[in-house]
């Protein structure tokens, strides 16, 4: 990782850089001495993360509508509604609109901004596991 020193002397370098280029335009002798840097990004991948929900709990609920009737593709939150109310759910907005948040939040949901009312999708890189034989 650059430390905000070594940032801070790729800075100087730059800018003497420039300023050594700005004199060579004018007639005379330069010399320019350059120092590389080598850019190291270590990444690890620290494991798994498992949440565990079940449909005892509102959130519970959300996410298996989500992934089970909702699919991939951006929903509202009358869409969410309107699954639960389909599974015998019944979720009134002012306990929806704060769970789908969390949810948000936890990004077992990814919230569209841009769209007004707000979309929801699931986010296609997480693996979500139900069990067999659930419908």
């Amino acid at each position: 990782m650059v430390t905000d020193n070594e940032f801070e002397a790729l800075k100087t370098e730059v800018n003497a850089i420039k300023t050594l280029f700005q004199k060579t335009l004018l007639p005379g002798k330069a010399t320019l001495n350059l120092t590389a840097r080598e850019l190291v990004v270590n990444l690890q991948h620290a494991g798994d993360v498992t949440v565990d929900l079940d449909t005892t709990t509102g959130e519970g609920q959300i996410m298996f509508c989500a992934i089970k009737d909702l699919g991939r593709e951006p929903f509202s939150e009358t869409d969410v509604s309107n699954a639960l109310d389909e599974h015998g759910w019944h979720m009134a907005h002012g306990t929806l609109s704060p769970a789908l948040s969390r949810l948000g939040r936890k990004k077992l949901l990814l919230k569209d901004d841009s769209s007004k009312p707000y979309k929801y999708h699931v986010p296609s890189k997480v693996t979500f596991n139900l069990p067999k034989g659930v419908d």
